[in-house]
């Protein structure tokens, strides 16, 4: 967020004299300007003064900001976006009625800009204060659209309060209305491969949102992982094998979000049993020794919300030509590992196979035949 908002900023016409605090900021040199002009405001004039702010928010110093945004006002440096600034800092600081003021003063000296609006919408929604939101979105849709925001938010806000039909309806028709190199495009067609899966379970409309996603970048983490949930519900193994590579590779070359890379791994199918969901998570790293884990499913509870039984394929020594190279097991929520007695033949493991097993265990057809404490 704080690097994209500098789009606004940098449509803003400034003078670059050969002023020291101007060119370090052109040249987005943040931590020089804070370590070299932060003791020496009586120093600056009042768009310096703004530009030491902006630069104390791009260090994550979010009340310092804020303090030479003041000044910069109190100097006669009273801008609409110097008050916009103002309003996404106090958002990062949770300060949201103080972010709502500093937005209206913006709305009030630029009335015309979408992204001011757009950002009071986004306030109220953080504050979940959904029908101020819609209301403020929708005011935005009306003015001129260089934002686009509008054109997600509002179907995404009506999926949020469990419009799924019409959130869905609202998403196609933003498409229309949002550019391909905008941010939200993304997120709109990941809304839709989400409530066409879960909603309407149709899969294929699902992988034809994320695939466009992919058309335009073939490596996008987010659109890859669910697409492979879905190529797997359609039985379509070759396309999500193909899919699984190629986040293994942003995996070697440590491109993952942080918490994937954390926990080496992605989530690869979902199934159902009894209404219950069971999601199902592949290790990027192949089990090399006995008892590596290749596959882990998860069952939830009824409302979707917490795990009840863990299973996991763990890679097993093999005493004839016919033993099986992984066992199925069960992971005890507190303490202890199941382990029952069967399981695949392969080194390579389908998530169907994993659920089919998991699935007689869960209708009482395959037993423990050991367990032992962690």
């Amino acid at each position: 967020m704080r690097s994209t908002i500098l789009i606004l900023l940098l449509i803003t016409a400034f003078e670059l004299p050969a002023q020291s605090i101007r060119l370090l900021f052109a040249d987005r040199k943040y931590p020089e300007v804070v370590k070299q002009f932060a003791e020496k405001e009586k120093e600056l004039d009042e768009e310096e003064l703004y530009l030491l702010g902006f630069s104390f928010f791009q260090s994550g110093e979010d009340e310092k900001a804020i303090h030479f945004y003041d000044k910069a006002i109190a100097k006669g440096f009273d801008s609409a976006f110097v008050h916009f600034y103002k309003g996404i800092a106090y958002r990062y600081l949770d300060k949201m009625e103080n972010a709502l003021a500093a937005f209206d003063k913006a709305i009030q000296l630029d009335s015309l800009q979408q992204q001011y609006v757009c950002e009071k919408a986004f306030t109220f929604y953080r504050m979940e204060k959904y029908d101020l939101a819609l209301a403020a979105y929708e005011k935005a849709k009306k003015l001129p659209d260089t934002y686009q925001a509008p054109w997600y938010m509002i179907p995404h806000i009506w999926y949020v309060q469990g419009k799924d039909e019409e959130a869905l309806k609202g998403l196609y028709e933003g498409l229309e209305h949002i550019a391909r190199d905008n941010e939200y495009y993304t997120k709109t067609l990941l809304e839709i491969g989400k409530i066409e899966r879960l909603y309407k379970k149709d899969f294929v409309k699902s992988a034809v949102a994320y695939q466009k996603i992919l058309k335009e970048d073939g490596t996008h983490f987010e659109a890859c992982k669910r697409l492979t949930i879905v190529y797997n519900q359609l039985g379509q193994k070759n396309s999500a094998d193909s899919l699984f590579r190629i986040l293994r590779n942003l995996y070697l070359e440590n491109k993952l979000p942080e918490e994937d890379m954390k926990f080496k791994r992605v989530q690869i199918a979902e199934y159902f049993w009894n209404d219950r969901v069971i999601m199902v998570y592949k290790n990027f790293d192949p089990p090399a020794k006995v008892p590596d884990i290749m596959l882990t499913g998860y069952l939830l509870d009824k409302k979707g919300e917490k795990v009840e039984r863990i299973f996991q394929s763990e890679k097993t020594f093999e005493f004839t030509k016919d033993s099986p190279k992984h066992l199925l097991c069960e992971r005890g929520l507190q303490k202890g590992r199941y382990n029952y007695g069967i399981g695949w033949k392969t080194e390579e493991i389908s998530p169907s196979a994993f659920f089919e097993l998991i699935q007689q265990v869960l209708d009482g057809k395959i037993k423990p035949m050991a367990a032992s404490g962690f």
